[in-house]
């Protein structure tokens, strides 16, 4: 009997460095799917849809027409000095030199009867170190000129258009970048008037109330019902604060070191309730803006009298609008950003 002999083919095994590969490349896969969804196509969140009320409407206008009243349209009896005297100016009185009766605008300024800003490009340093911002200095006669703008009109993650093209959607006059809040899920959210959302989060947090004032909040100092109780009209989170509370260089940033280092940033400051300053500090690009560390970029607003600023998304994203156009040369053309911060007239 003739013996047949079976052949077995041995398995052959992958190369370990084809295994590790293969499994970088499906992580990267999973990974960028997850990414892809989760931080880039849009889509639109429930909101908390919290309205916070304006707790000084009735003073501002119980101000402005003890103001407006004059013995001519009142009697004595019906308008005291010590009525006057108990009243607060408004906006208007207090930066009166500021507005104008009539819209008056130029390439670098803009005023009206409800808004004042000037435009001005400053250069300090030399050759490689060389620094090139922005600063637009802020008049308001009513708060509400002060508003925010979310990318496609819409809340949720994923939206990113141009500060120019947000700019434009809006109506804005000045427009500045936001806080990128579209980016994370942590954080507080709080557009002209309105709470998005309110989660913890590990960043300084940035709110400005109706009234004008302006507070920054260490993470752990953040109280939504104590801010929306305040008239909370704006908030955002990112970072991180600037000043410490009496106006000073902070001891310490609640930043990461690449956020400490140079770079192009953005931020706004609070001089006083009612007057404001937008900045923007170009960077990357030796010999005409090399870009400002933290600390340097607290000086520019303190150096403005400012007794609260907030750093906003910085790099690509820094960028001024003015008149439908860019006011800085950011980095690489700038990128698409989820909000803006921005000045525009009442009802327009």
């Amino acid at each position: 009997m003739q013996e047949t002999k079976v052949k077995y083919k041995k398995n052959k095994k992958l190369p370990i460095w084809a295994i590790v590969v293969i499994d970088v490349l499906v992580t990267a896969m999973i990974l960028g799917g997850f990414m892809l969804y989760y931080f880039v196509l849009p889509r639109e969140q429930e909101p908390l849809n919290i309205v916070v009320s304006n707790p000084s409407s009735s003073n501002t206008a119980d101000a402005q027409s003890i103001a407006q009243s004059t013995p001519a349209a009142a009697d004595a009896d019906d308008v005291t000095e010590t009525d006057v005297a108990d009243v607060p100016l408004t906006w208007a009185q207090m930066y009166a030199d500021h507005f104008t009766d009539t819209v008056v605008a130029t390439d670098t300024s803009y005023s009206s009867p409800n808004i004042s800003f000037t435009i001005e490009k400053k250069t300090i340093g030399d050759d490689r170190d060389t620094i090139t911002y922005y600063v637009a200095d802020i008049y308001l006669a009513d708060i509400e000129c002060f508003q925010t703008y979310l990318a496609g009109n819409t809340y949720g993650k994923g939206f990113r258009e141009d500060v120019l093209d947000q700019d434009i959607a809006s109506g804005a006059l000045l427009g500045m970048t936001g806080d990128f809040y579209g980016y994370q899920d942590e954080g507080v959210v709080i557009r002209n008037g309105v709470v998005y959302r309110a989660d913890e989060t590990n960043l300084d947090i940035c709110v400005l109330y109706y009234d004008g004032t302006v507070e920054t909040f260490s993470p752990d100092a953040f109280n939504l019902d104590n801010t929306v109780a305040k008239g909370a009209y704006q908030g955002w989170t990112f970072g991180p604060a600037l000043l410490d509370a009496n106006g000073n260089l902070p001891s310490e940033y609640n930043a990461k070191a690449s956020i400490k280092d140079l770079n192009p940033r953005s931020g706004f400051g609070c001089i006083e309730p009612g007057h404001y300053c937008f900045v923007v500090v170009d960077g990357r690009d030796k010999g005409y803006s090399r870009g400002v560390t933290l600390e340097e970029f607290s000086q520019i607003f303190i150096d403005l009298g400012c007794v609260a600023a907030y750093n906003f998304d910085g790099g690509k994203s820094a960028v001024m609008t003015y008149n439908d156009e860019m006011v800085n040369i950011p980095f690489e053309g700038g990128r698409g950003v989820s909000d803006i911060v921005l000045i525009k007239e009442v009802g327009a």
